[in-house]
C-alpha cells in the first residue's frame, strides 16, 4: 500500500469514527460559546477585543477535544495495533487523521467568529481576522497532534494545558511572545502589536516543530 492509499485509508476511517461519536456535538456547542457572549456584548465599546479574545479561546479546546483525544484514543486502546502490522508507514496515522480533523477546527473556528461578529457587531469580520484565526486553528491542530504521540494517554488533557499556558506566554511583554501562538493570531489578526510578519514566522514554526516531533517518535512506538 503506497503512503496516499494510507493517508486516504486511515482518513476514511477517522471520518466515520468521528462523525459517529459525541464529539462533533460537543464541538458544536464550545463553538457556539463565543457566538452567545457577542450577543451579551453587543453594542459595547471593548467588544472587538473581547470577543476576538473569547474565540481565541477555542484554540485552547477544539483541537484538543477533535485531534488530540482522537489520537490518543487509537494509541491508548491499542486499535492501532492492527495498522502496526500493515505495511505502512506510521506517519501516515497522523496524518490521514489531520486530513480530516484540521479542516473541521479551521471551519468551526471561522464559522464561530463569522456568527460572533455579525451578532455582536452587525457586520462582516475582517479578512485579516479570518485568516488569523484559520491559521491558528492550523497551527493549534498540530500543536495538538504532536503532544498526543508525546503522551498518549494525557494527549487531550496535555494539549489543553499547553495552550492555557501559550496564553499566558502571549501576555508577557518580552520576546518570548514569539512562542505563543495565541499571541501570534492576536498580531496577525491586528489586534495588539503591529509586526505581523514576525507573528507569522513565530507561528508556523512553533507549529511545524511540534508536528514534526510528533511524526519523528510515532515511528518509535511499540504496537
Amino acid at each position: 500500500m503506497t503512503d496516499g492509499a494510507s493517508i486516504l485509508a486511515i482518513a476514511r476511517l477517522t471520518a466515520w469514527r468521528f462523525v459517529h461519536s459525541r464529539t462533533p456535538w460537543i464541538a458544536l456547542i464550545v463553538a457556539a460559546l463565543p457566538v452567545a457572549f457577542a450577543a451579551a456584548l453587543r453594542g459595547h465599546a471593548s467588544f472587538a477585543t473581547r470577543s476576538f479574545e473569547i474565540e481565541e479561546l477555542l484554540l485552547v479546546v477544539l483541537p484538543a477535544i477533535a485531534v488530540a483525544a482522537s489520537i490518543t484514543s487509537d494509541l491508548d486502546d491499542r486499535a492501532v495495533t492492527y495498522l502496526w502490522s500493515r505495511p505502512l508507514a506510521r506517519w501516515t496515522l497522523m496524518v490521514g487523521k489531520l486530513v480530516v480533523l484540521a479542516p473541521f477546527v479551521v471551519v468551526l473556528v471561522v464559522a464561530s467568529w463569522i456568527a460572533a461578529t455579525a451578532i455582536g457587531a452587525g457586520e462582516l469580520a475582517s479578512g485579516a481576522t479570518i485568516g488569523a484565526l484559520a491559521a491558528g486553528a492550523l497551527g493549534a491542530t498540530m500543536i495538538s497532534a504532536g503532544l498526543a504521540i508525546v503522551a498518549p494517554r494525557y494527549g487531550m488533557v496535555l494539549a489543553i494545558v499547553y495552550m492555557l499556558c501559550d496564553s499566558v506566554v502571549g501576555e508577557i511583554p518580552a520576546h518570548v511572545q514569539l512562542v505563543s501562538i495565541t499571541h501570534d493570531v492576536a498580531e496577525l489578526a491586528g489586534v495588539t502589536g503591529s509586526s505581523p510578519p514576525v507573528a507569522a514566522i513565530g507561528l508556523v514554526v512553533v507549529s511545524t516543530a511540534w508536528l514534526a516531533h510528533g511524526l519523528r517518535k510515532i515511528g518509535r512506538l511499540e504496537a
